[in-house]
């Protein structure tokens, strides 16, 4: 008889799966729920992550506090931009960082435009030193130059190439800024960086300086586009003065008709590039894809791997009753004539016909068992010299059982 298999696995590597899936689901529901506050990168960058001066953590914050959904982009496609959500783009790059910077810049209003979003954008303004005591942070911050500023402001706006609309205004002094929408606004900003006032684009919000907020000149019925001259009025650093909190609002709601807002991060370096294979890759979908291999490898492991060893073949004194007796019966008829015996059916070792009678005879009375060994011995031999009865063979094959039994487990 062939040993049967033993069990597909080990208890001690069951149980560390089964605790190593508990913590992964557990560690995946508490991404899937909080990720958007576990997982976002941080810095001093410029970007709706960053805790520094130039970030924009606070506004996109402030904007959710007050009833607007806030959210990020970090793919090409802007599914979830329309008419009532606006596209923001804030301090996006300039040459000196990506070398087709407005090429990129103009490419994501067409797109926000082909949703029939709106688009505001937030010119760049200051770069950023990074700090070395703490990574959120920034120690200081240059101005940029003011022709990749305006190559910027050119591109959105669709300004002559020879038009250099940004300029700086060095005075602190506050003046208050005139909307479009009869409002005026206390703006805080040093320097104030500021749009000309030309005939190529719309002044929106304006003073007598210059033009703080500008509307590209479309075609009727397309999505609109506006450019803010100064991202200090969003930034968290400048976020909390003067009526900048206000004028972010209206700005949105106001100007742009919109009730959620989609901060792009793209242009930022934080493209995802919509690749299957680089998303599963990502927390928290890294997890379920560690699921997913963790069940193909069980499988592949069931299918060709044993963990535990087989268990040993049982003792022919521990098989059943029917089995006994089928096994006596087919060795009763398949021997020859005057080849089997009592001993070739108990499976005794092969001894001289009186001895293994004598020694037999004396257990069985020892036991206290009724059967004569002697007559079912004879029995034996007369039905192996003629085996013409089935019936007669499986009865001798029971009285061999039954006299196996209560010499082993007892008398009836």
């Amino acid at each position: 008889m062939s040993a049967p298999a033993g069990p597909l696995f080990r208890s001690k590597p069951v149980i560390a799966l089964a605790v190593l899936a508990a913590v992964s689901a557990a560690v995946t529901i508490g991404l899937f729920a909080f990720g958007s506050s576990v997982l976002e990168p941080a810095g001093s960058e410029p970007t709706s992550f960053g805790y520094g001066a130039l970030g924009q953590r606070a506004a996109y914050a402030y904007l959710e506090s007050i009833g607007i959904r806030a959210t990020r982009s970090r793919g090409q496609k802007l599914a979830d931009l329309g008419p009532q959500v606006a596209l923001l783009i804030v301090d996006p790059p300039t040459r000196e960082e990506r070398p087709d910077a407005a090429e990129a810049l103009v490419q994501l209003v067409a797109e926000a435009r082909r949703h029939g979003a709106p688009t505001i954008v937030f010119l760049p303004k200051w770069d950023g030193v990074p700090s070395s005591r703490n990574a959120d942070w920034i120690a200081g911050a240059d101005a940029r130059p003011l022709p990749r500023v305006s190559e910027l402001a050119r591109a959105v706006l669709d300004c002559p190439v020879a038009a250099n609309p940004v300029s700086r205004a060095a005075s602190r002094k506050a003046y208050p800024f005139r909307a479009t929408w009869r409002e005026n606004y206390d703006v805080s900003l040093a320097p104030r960086q500021l749009l000309a006032d030309r005939a190529e684009y719309e002044a929106v919000v304006q003073n007598f300086e210059g033009v703080l907020v500008a509307k590209a000149r479309r075609p009727e019925g397309a999505p609109p586009v506006f450019v803010v001259s100064d991202p200090d009025i969003v930034s968290n650093h400048g976020l909390a003065e003067a009526d900048h909190a206000t004028l972010l609002r209206e700005l949105v709601t106001t100007l742009a008709g919109a009730r959620a807002v989609v901060f792009d991060e793209t242009l930022h370096g934080y493209a995802m590039g919509g690749r299957l294979a680089a998303d599963a890759l990502r927390p928290p979908a890294v997890f379920v894809t560690a699921h997913v291999l963790l069940l193909i490898g069980c499988a592949v492991w069931a299918g060709t791997v044993r963990s535990a060893p087989a268990r040993p073949a049982r003792a022919p004194g521990s098989i059943g009753r029917e089995e006994f007796i089928a096994s006596t019966v087919r060795l009763l008829g398949g021997a020859s004539g005057g080849g089997a015996s009592l001993a070739d059916a108990l499976r005794l070792p092969s001894l001289p016909p009186p001895e293994r009678l004598k020694r037999l005879a004396a257990a069985t009375t020892e036991r206290g068992v009724a059967e004569d060994l002697v007559s079912l011995d004879a029995a034996i031999e007369a039905h192996a010299a003629l085996r013409d009865d089935p019936g007669r063979r499986e009865a001798l094959a029971r009285r061999v059982y039954l006299w196996r039994k209560e010499m082993t487990v007892g008398t009836r």
